[in-house]
C-alpha cells in the first residue's frame, strides 16, 4: 500500500507523520523548495522571525502529542507571557481562559516543527502536481503510482487539480482571505511589555496581529534591536496585496505605531510575505468532501478551520482514512 500526499504544509506533513507511525508507505510532493506552508521562518535583521503562523496552540488536539514528540532537541518553547488585545490604540489584557491555553514556538523558528515532522519521510521538493491520473492499478502522481492520494493544498488549488484529473467532487462554497505579513526591524529597544503579542479586538481592523519577537522566545533577537511581525487584516490585505514592498511595510509600521507609539512609525528594515490563501473564511467540511470509499482524500484547513492545529487535525484524519483502506486491501 502506497499513499501519495500532495502538499507539504501542516496538513500534508501531519498525514505523512501519522502514516509513518502506522507503518504505511507514503511519498509527499511539495511544489516549493521547502516544507511547512505557513510554518515559515526566516533570517531577518540578525534575528529569526516567523512569517506565517506565529504560535502553535494545540488545544488538546492531535498536534499536542506531535509537539511533545518533536521536542527531542529541546527546541520546543512554551511562551510565558500572555496575549493582549488592542482597540483604538489601547492595549488591554486578553481573555484569561484563552491565555490559560499553552502556546508554543520553537527556539530556532516555527519551521523547525515542520522539519521535525518530515524526518524520515520520503519527500519530493520542487515538484508541482497539476493532476492525478486514474489508472487500473491506482493513481499516478508525478510519474509514480499510489493506491490512495491525499490532496492538502488550499481548496482553490485542489479544485484545479481535481478538474484537470477528471475526478468529480463538489467542494462547496469555500472562501479564503489573504494576509500581508510584515517583519519590521528597529535599531532601538522597546521596554519589555507585559505581553508577547497583540490581537485586534476588532478582527476587521487594518492591523490584526503584532508579535514582539523579543518577547516570543529568548535568543531570537540580538541586544539593542527590536523586531515585530505585523499581520494585516483581510480587507487591508486585499486592498494592498499587490502594492510595492516599501508601501506595504510602511503601512504596517504606521498601523503598529498607533498602538505601540509614534516613534515606531519608521522601521530600519522590513520583510514582506504575501499569503494569498492565508486562512479559510468559509470551509467545506472534511466528511462532506470525502465519501468513505474514496481513494482521493481531500484535507487541509479549508476542510475544518483556519488554525494550525485544525490543519494538522485534517491531515491526521486523512491518514486514518488511508490506513483503514490499507487494512482492507
Amino acid at each position: 500500500m502506497r499513499v501519495g500526499i500532495v502538499g507539504g504544509g501542516i496538513s500534508g506533513l501531519a498525514a505523512a507523520y501519522t502514516l509513518r507511525k502506522e507503518g504505511v508507505e507514503s511519498v509527499l510532493f511539495e511544489a516549493e523548495d521547502r516544507l511547512g506552508g505557513r510554518l515559515e521562518s526566516a533570517k531577518f535583521f540578525d534575528s529569526v522571525v516567523d512569517l506565517g503562523a506565529q504560535t502553535l496552540t494545540p488545544r488538546g488536539l492531535a498536534m499536542e502529542s506531535a509537539l511533545q514528540e518533536a521536542d527531542g532537541r529541546g527546541e520546543l518553547y512554551r511562551i510565558p507571557k500572555p496575549l493582549y488585545l488592542f482597540d483604538q490604540g489601547r492595549a488591554m489584557p486578553g481573555s484569561p481562559e484563552r491565555n490559560a491555553q499553552p502556546r508554543y514556538t520553537f527556539r530556532s523558528g516555527i519551521q523547525s516543527f515542520a522539519e521535525s515532522l518530515a524526518q524520515a519521510a520520503d519527500v519530493r521538493l520542487g515538484v508541482k502536481v497539476d493532476k492525478v491520473v486514474k489508472r487500473a492499478d491506482g493513481f499516478e502522481v508525478a510519474g509514480e503510482v499510489f493506491d490512495v492520494v491525499i490532496l492538502t493544498p488550499p481548496l482553490p488549488l485542489t479544485r484545479t487539480i481535481l478538474a484537470a484529473s477528471g475526478v468529480p467532487r463538489n467542494l462547496g462554497a469555500f472562501s479564503y482571505r489573504p494576509c500581508l505579513s510584515v517583519a519590521l526591524g528597529y535599531d532601538r529597544v522597546l521596554p519589555p511589555p507585559p505581553y508577547y503579542a497583540l490581537l485586534s479586538a476588532n478582527r476587521m481592523s487594518p492591523l490584526i496581529w503584532a508579535t514582539i519577537v523579543n518577547e516570543l522566545c529568548p535568543g531570537r533577537v540580538p541586544e539593542g534591536k527590536t523586531v515585530f511581525v505585523a499581520q494585516m487584516g483581510p480587507e487591508h490585505s486585499r486592498t494592498h496585496f499587490g502594492a510595492e514592498e516599501e508601501r506595504v511595510a510602511h503601512g504596517a509600521a504606521s498601523c503598529l505605531a498607533r498602538v505601540i507609539g509614534t516613534e515606531w512609525s519608521r522601521p530600519d528594515a522590513y520583510l514582506v510575505r504575501r499569503w494569498l490563501y492565508s486562512q479559510p473564511e468559509r470551509v467545506s467540511l472534511f466528511d462532506s468532501l470525502n465519501p468513505p470509499e474514496s481513494r482521493v482524500i481531500i484535507a487541509g484547513d479549508g476542510t475544518l478551520a483556519g488554525r494550525a492545529e485544525n490543519a494538522y487535525e485534517t491531515g491526521v484524519r486523512a491518514a486514518a482514512r488511508a490506513a483503514a483502506l490499507a487494512a482492507e486491501a
